[in-house]
């Protein structure tokens, strides 16, 4: 089931975030976030600190 079905399904869930996070090189971090939102296309987010 992806995070779009989630959110436009039965279960009467709203939106849904999706946060990834990569570890490079032992210190350095790749982040992405995504926000799902019923009837809506999903969009990424901004990170920060």
């Amino acid at each position: 089931m992806s995070m779009q079905s989630l959110v436009n399904g039965e279960r009467d869930i709203d939106f849904s975030a999706l946060v990834i996070v990569r570890l490079r090189c032992f210190l350095l971090l790749d982040t992405a976030a995504y926000m799902f939102v019923r009837h809506s296309t999903p969009s990424q987010v901004a990170l920060t600190t």
